[in-house]
């Protein structure tokens, strides 16, 4: 796995906890759902985002550290299909 894989999992992941887990609460409730702290169920969601940020983190120290971060990915290609706007993503 590439730099390029472990920066879009990283991503990918945060971004969809972040919706699925934070911010489905306060849309389905409304203008209360904005209420801060955020309700109980919103914690686990936060707590595995923590986990993974902090992971993927210590992998990229990791390979700073025995010198073999910013390896290209070959090929280039995306990790997950059909993700982008353009045609054949």
């Amino acid at each position: 796995m590439g730099d390029a894989e472990l920066m879009e999992i990283a991503l990918r992941t945060e971004v969809s906890l972040y919706y699925f887990g934070i911010l489905t609460g306060p849309y389905r409730r409304g203008e209360a759902g904005l209420d801060v702290p955020f309700p109980p169920l919103s914690i686990p969601f936060y707590l595995l985002m923590r986990f993974m940020t902090r992971r993927l983190a210590s992998v990229g120290h990791a390979r700073m550290e025995a010198g073999t971060w910013a390896g290209r990915t070959p090929g280039g290609t995306s990790t997950f299909r059909g993700s982008g706007s353009a045609p054949g993503c």
